[in-house]
C-alpha cells in the first residue's frame, strides 16, 4: 500500500507540474494579446499666455479615449513623450460627440519652444500641414450633400495619420477642438505607435 500511495502522489505532483506549465502558457498569450487602451478627460486649454499646457494629461504609445471639456466647449490638450528616438504614427480617429451629433474639428500638434508652443507642420494624407481636419461620418455625409464639391476633398477625413520624428524624451502636445453645442464634450480615439 505504501508503493501505490507514492504512486499516486508522483501522479498528482506530474500533473501539477503539466497543470502549471499549460495555464503559465495561457497566461502569457493573453498578457500578449490583451490591448490595454488608456482613458483621459482634459479641460486644459492653450491660451498662448503663461504655461499651463505643461499640466495637460499625458498618453503614452498605445490607444487613448480622450474627451475633451475645454472652457470652449469640446477642446484640450494632452502631452506626449517619446520614450525613444523614432518615427511616431499618431492617429485620431472615432470622433463623437456626448449627444452622438454630427461632429467636425481639428488637432494640431506643438513642441515647446522657450515656455511657448511651435506648431509643426507635418506629413499626412494630401501632404505637409499644420492643421489636421476630422470628421466623423454623419458630418461628412451633410457635408457632401450641401456643398459644391462632387468628390470629397482633403480637408475633413474620419481618420487623419501624422507622422512625426522625435528624439527620446521630447514632448509634444496634441491640442483638440471640435465645434459641438455649448456645454457638450466630445470624444476621439488618440494611436500613437
Amino acid at each position: 500500500m505504501h508503493k501505490s500511495i507514492k504512486k499516486i502522489v508522483s501522479l498528482l505532483l506530474v500533473l501539477a507540474i503539466a497543470a502549471t506549465f499549460a495555464f503559465a502558457n495561457i497566461s502569457e498569450v493573453e498578457a500578449a494579446t490583451r490591448v490595454t487602451t488608456q482613458k483621459v478627460s482634459t479641460k486644459i486649454t492653450y491660451n498662448f499666455k503663461g504655461t499651463k499646457f505643461r499640466k495637460a494629461p499625458a498618453v503614452k504609445k498605445g490607444t487613448t479615449i480622450v474627451t475633451l471639456a475645454g472652457r470652449k466647449g469640446a477642446e484640450g490638450l494632452v502631452k506626449f513623450k517619446a520614450p525613444k528616438t523614432k518615427v511616431y504614427k499618431i492617429t485620431i480617429s472615432n470622433c463623437v460627440g456626448t449627444k452622438g451629433d454630427d461632429i467636425n474639428g481639428h488637432f494640431y500638434i506643438y513642441r515647446e519652444n522657450k515656455g511657448m508652443l511651435d506648431f509643426m507642420t507635418l506629413n499626412t494624407q494630401g501632404g505637409r500641414n499644420n492643421k489636421f481636419q476630422v470628421a466623423n461620418k454623419k458630418f461628412l455625409k451633410i457635408f457632401y450633400k450641401y456643398s459644391n464639391h462632387d468628390k470629397p476633398r482633403d480637408e475633413y477625413r474620419t481618420s487623419r495619420t501624422v507622422t512625426v520624428k522625435l528624439n527620446k524624451n521630447q514632448v509634444i502636445y496634441i491640442n483638440g477642438s471640435f465645434a459641438v453645442e455649448k456645454g457638450q464634450k466630445s470624444q476621439f480615439t488618440l494611436k500613437i505607435k
